[in-house]
């Protein structure tokens, strides 16, 4: 056995926050992809009427559409938002540190 200790892997907060955030905007088409199917689902055999036929199916699809404007961009916001945090930090820890006494 290795008798040196192993490190467990932690991610900053920061980081491990963005990539979710990211992992959610790829996904958003999929999971809209299938909410958008659901009208499929609404068939009455007793009716001869298309499946998803009607206001309610047009309802459902600008909701779906509608949402998602909504949800991209809370999700584009919070990706700023942690962006900006980035920026600064990293400018903070860029900036010369100044000698007033020497005048440089």
């Amino acid at each position: 056995m290795d008798d040196r200790r192993r490190t467990p892997l932690y991610l900053a907060r920061a980081s491990y926050r963005r990539r979710r955030l990211i992992d959610a905007q790829r996904l958003l088409p999929i999971f809209l992809f299938l909410l958008y199917l659901i009208p499929l689902l609404w068939g009455d055999e007793a009716t001869n009427t298309p499946v998803g036929d009607g206001a309610r199916g047009y309802v459902h699809v600008f909701s779906v559409w509608f949402g998602a404007i909504v949800i991209a961009g809370l999700i584009t916001r919070a990706l700023r938002r942690e962006d900006r945090r980035h920026e600064t930090d990293q400018t903070i820890d860029q900036t010369p540190a100044v000698d007033f006494e020497n005048g440089s």
